[in-house]
């Protein structure tokens, strides 16, 4: 493990450790380039980014680091409830320890996910098209209304403008 210096999206630096393909690194900065091999996290495809020295990544999209649970070493707990338009839930908070991961997205995954239709083609894929009856306990019924309530709070947000 190396310690590198990698861009994130808005183009502040952090460093992080990371195995590299690096051409020389001098006091914490670096001169010429590095090669990093990194893995999306929508589609799971892996793909090799060039960090500049300015600090810039020449393929693909960082978003930051992003906190996920180690199980077993806690539980969710209720913390509150949520509303959107008629959609309500429980809002819970992990009380175990966590570690962070670097967030990825190909190119691909991040051209297709700047189109309206990508969440609606996403629910399709993962749980089929929408049933021609409603259900109140239908897993289908339930992702397409979440859909439709999210579309009808984006659509009341951009009446309101």
């Amino acid at each position: 493990m190396r310690e590198t210096t990698s861009n994130t999206r808005n183009g502040i630096k952090s460093n992080q450790k990371r195995d590299s393909e690096e051409i020389h690194c001098i006091q914490g900065g670096f001169t010429g380039k590095k090669r990093l091999k990194r893995k999306c996290l929508i589609c799971g495809k892996y793909f090799y980014t060039i960090i500049r020295e300015n600090g810039k990544y020449s393929n693909g999209h960082y978003f930051g680091k992003v906190p996920t649970q180690i199980e077993g070493t806690g539980e969710w707990k209720k913390v509150g409830t949520f509303r959107i338009g008629k959609l309500k839930g429980d809002t819970v908070k992990w009380t175990g320890k966590e570690k962070k991961f670097e967030y990825w997205e190909c190119n691909s995954c991040y051209e297709d996910a700047l189109h309206m239709d990508w969440l609606e083609r996403k629910i399709e894929e993962s749980v089929g098209e929408k049933c021609p009856d409603y259900e109140p306990n239908c897993a289908v019924c339930q992702a397409w209304r979440f859909y439709e309530t999210l579309i009808g709070c984006e659509n009341e947000k951009n009446a309101a403008e």
